[in-house]
C-alpha cells in the first residue's frame, strides 16, 4: 500500500500501529480510505506527527 512504511502488532486498545509517510494531508486521507478497505478493518485512528526545530 503506497505511503505505509511500517505496520506494528500493539499490544492494549489497538491491534495495529502503522506509519504513513506522505505529501500532504490530502495524501493521507487517501491511504486511511486504502486502508479501511482492507476486510476486516471497521475504525481507524489517525493522528499527526509534528516535528520541533
Amino acid at each position: 500500500m503506497g505511503g505505509v512504511k511500517s505496520a506494528d502488532s500493539v499490544t492494549g486498545p489497538y491491534d495495529l500501529v502503522v506509519a504513513v509517510e506522505v505529501a500532504d494531508l490530502d495524501a493521507v486521507g487517501s491511504v486511511v480510505k486504502q486502508i479501511h478497505s482492507v476486510p476486516g478493518i471497521c475504525k481507524t485512528t489517525t493522528c499527526v506527527g509534528v516535528k520541533y526545530s
